[in-house]
């Protein structure tokens, strides 16, 4: 079930909307985190980016094309940094003067540089050294959202997950068709992508299993509405084939992938369905390649989806409705997948991570069988 080696949506400043003041990290502690494919990375209270996990190519940043059991500094992002998006083999950060630095593979053109020359250590995207407010980065590509309230993507085009009318790749960040104004989050997936304008959640790319939520199967190029969803949503996030999005009340609506959508389901969605028990309001979401997690109003941590590697953080098989993460019952803000293993960040600025860990995936320090019950990232 996990042969094709593909990415997850790297959610990054859509879920700020969803996290109170009150819960913002301790000093000193970790203001963000974004699991990749094999790979996290957070930012720490000074403002500095360190990853983490599989780093063959180069998307930890430090310089070099090895895996990091634990957290290594990512060259030259010492601080000012403000949001961090992993991707499948490669990473963007956004800085506090709204530049993006991207690093790792550039096959298809996803750092953005004009080039296809991959890289170990952050570079300027092209025409992007000012004026971004968030970032999304998905499987070989990356979109942004302007502070003009735009959006931009760039990289792989196969299946048009850029969202500018063709499936031609860019190296170079290209305008989303229509999203020109009052975009707030963003969210990219394997091969599409979604976006909040005006709280109404619109998605483009690939839709063979519904991913898109217009009640179709069909790809679309550019951004199509998705059914119901036409206002008042505040976050969104997007997964290897399924996609969420939460209101401002709280509730939650998956479409896609059969085990991402939280419903108990064996069929894919392909129109928004409300995940099952979590009545009481949700603050934060993050898909991986195959499963979800939320934050629900109570802090607490609850997955669901394959759990083959433990990212569920419970022992056993499939869940096809959410259920409590080992030890994660409070404190928790954010929460982010990745292929085989999740991250949560707390309110006191601490990572836990739980999974997949043969290639350091956890941060722990060490590699070896997956994790059910979360360890605490160190060196943070």
């Amino acid at each position: 079930m996990f042969r094709r080696v593909a990415m997850v949506a790297a959610l990054v400043t859509a879920m700020a909307a969803l996290v109170p003041a009150s819960a913002q990290a301790r000093a000193g502690g970790v203001t963000a985190v974004s699991a990749g494919k094999l790979h996290t990375c957070a930012i720490t209270g000074t403002g500095a980016v360190k990853c983490w996990g599989v780093g063959r190519d180069g998307q930890l940043g430090n310089g070099a094309r090895v895996n990091a059991a634990g957290p290594v500094q990512v060259a030259g992002l010492t601080s000012g940094v403000r949001a961090v998006a992993a991707g499948a083999r490669h990473t963007c950060a956004l800085t506090a003067a709204g530049a993006v630095t991207c690093w790792g593979d550039n096959t298809n053109g996803e750092l953005g540089t004009g080039t296809t020359t991959s890289t170990t250590r952050p570079v300027q995207v092209a025409g992007l050294s000012s004026g971004v407010k968030a970032l999304a980065a998905g499987t070989d590509f990356t979109c942004a959202v302007l502070k003009t309230g735009a959006v931009s993507c760039w990289g792989h085009n196969h299946r048009g997950q850029l969202g500018n009318g063709t499936t031609t790749d860019a190296r170079r960040p290209t305008p989303v068709v229509g999203l020109t104004r009052g975009v707030t989050a963003l969210a990219a997936g394997d091969a599409h992508a979604c976006a909040i304008a005006s709280g109404a959640v619109k998605c483009w790319g690939f839709n063979l299993n519904g991913q898109l939520g217009n009640g179709t199967a069909v790809a679309a190029s550019w951004p199509v509405q998705v059914v119901g969803l036409t206002s008042g949503m505040v976050a969104v996030a997007a997964g290897y084939a399924g996609t969420c999005a939460a209101a401002s009340s709280g509730a939650v609506k998956c479409w896609g992938w059969a085990t991402t959508v939280g419903t108990g389901t064996t069929r894919d969605a392909f129109a928004p369905v409300q995940v099952a028990g979590l009545t009481g309001g949700v603050r934060g979401l993050g898909l991986g390649w195959f499963h979800a997690c939320a934050v629900t109003g109570t802090g607490a941590a609850r997955c669901w989806g394959y759990n083959t590697t433990s990212q569920l953080g419970v022992t056993g098989g499939t869940a096809g409705t959410p259920v409590l993460a080992a030890g994660l019952s409070s404190g928790i803000v954010q929460v982010t997948g990745g292929w085989g293993h999740s991250c949560a960040r707390t309110s006191t600025g601490l990572v836990t991570c739980w999974g997949y860990n043969a290639d350091g995936e956890l941060g722990s320090g060490t590699t070896g069988a997956p994790s059910a019950t979360p360890v605490t990232v160190a060196g943070l």
